[in-house]
């Protein structure tokens, strides 16, 4: 049986791209300010993917360390 992710999963899963696409928006908008933030939102957006992918958001807790 497939397992159904919650509404907050898909958000927390879909942010990161949400972020990298208002921030190419952004960056091609022919303001330097607008492009700075877009340059930004896109670096942001990226390093939140990596951090999902390596394992870092999420690994709070569960384990029995003392």
């Amino acid at each position: 049986m497939a397992e159904s992710r919650s509404l907050t999963d898909w958000i927390a899963w879909l942010s990161p791209g949400v972020l990298v696409l208002v921030g190419l928006a952004l960056f091609f908008l022919p303001v330097p300010p607008t492009s700075m933030i877009g340059i930004a939102l896109i670096v942001v957006g990226v390093a939140l993917w990596v951090l999902d992918y390596v394992g870092v958001r999420g690994a709070g807790g569960g384990g029995d360390e003392t």
